[in-house]
């Protein structure tokens, strides 16, 4: 990564479909994206009409791994855990262990939100992932 000016390894984006609100409104607890919603509209007016438009898009970044450069995961981190928080403090626990994953759902596509917002400010390369 050094060597190549490589800031951060993501992995390949996901295509969902109809977008990436709908796709997790479907699949999740619609209320808690409803929540991150009205929670970026309310306190980063910035963030909530960049939101609108990557979350109306097909693409975003699955499975919240990546490889980068410390600060950037602490400037990552420093944004996105206190919505995350915001998030969960009104979710609370679900009954289905699986929909009870919901924060990290909801971080992947924050994480998605995060890298588009940082775009021209980091250089990016992206990987295949391989489930074994």
């Amino acid at each position: 990564m050094f060597s190549n000016g490589i800031d951060a390894i993501l992995p390949v984006p996901t295509c969902v479909y109809p977008s990436i609100e709908e796709n997790y409104k479907e699949r999740h607890d619609s209320s808690d994206w409803d929540y991150l919603v009205e929670y970026l509209k309310e306190n980063s007016p910035e963030d909530y009409e960049l939101s609108r438009k990557i979350f109306t898009g097909n693409l975003y970044l699955p499975c919240n791994m990546f490889i980068m450069r410390r600060e950037i995961l602490d400037n990552l981190c420093r944004w996105m855990f206190p919505i995350l928080d915001a998030v969960v403090a009104n979710g609370g626990e679900k009954q289905d262990t699986y929909l009870n994953r919901y924060p990290g759902f909801i971080s992947e596509r924050l994480i998605t939100l995060y890298f588009y917002r940082n775009r021209f400010r980091y250089r990016i390369a992206y990987a295949d992932k391989i489930f074994l």
